[in-house]
């Protein structure tokens, strides 16, 4: 799958060509308990065949889009049980680490204006997940 962000290809930034179970019979086959991104839970008896072609997905068309899908990601995700709560002082190292795995790491610079609004968002992500967990369990 292509993903697009404001009218052109994202190929780096941990977007782009991803590859998803898109067609598949409903009644064998569901969704995961994921709680965002969820994916279609395939069992391992299930042959999987990949299919010529590519789907675009406009990910982003509005840079407003990214913040409503901070908040609303990182309170779905802040309210998980699993989640661990950290001292401020991890949550900003936590961010840091965010934004310097998608804007270096995964080569998000060289998506340009893109990348860094993409890393950017990531790190924004990661810090209100674990801030609201925080503030949630005081």
């Amino acid at each position: 799958m292509k993903t697009g962000c404001w009218g052109k290809p994202v190929r780096h930034s941990g977007w782009g060509n991803d590859w998803l179970v898109r067609v598949f019979h409903r009644r064998r086959h569901n969704f995961n308990d994921a709680m965002v991104h969820e994916s279609i839970a395939v069992k391992r008896t299930t042959q999987v065949v990949r299919l010529d072609g590519c789907l675009e997905h406009l990910a982003v068309t509005e840079l407003g889009q990214f913040l409503d899908k901070i908040n609303n990601y990182s309170g779905i995700r802040a309210r998980s049980d699993k989640l661990r709560v950290y001292p401020s002082g991890v949550i900003v190292l936590k961010s840091a680490f965010a934004f310097f795995r998608t804007y270096f790491l995964q080569r998000g610079f060289l998506d340009g204006w893109r990348g860094l609004v993409i890393s950017v968002a990531n790190s924004n992500g990661v810090f209100w997940k674990y801030m609201k967990r925080r503030v949630r369990d005081i």
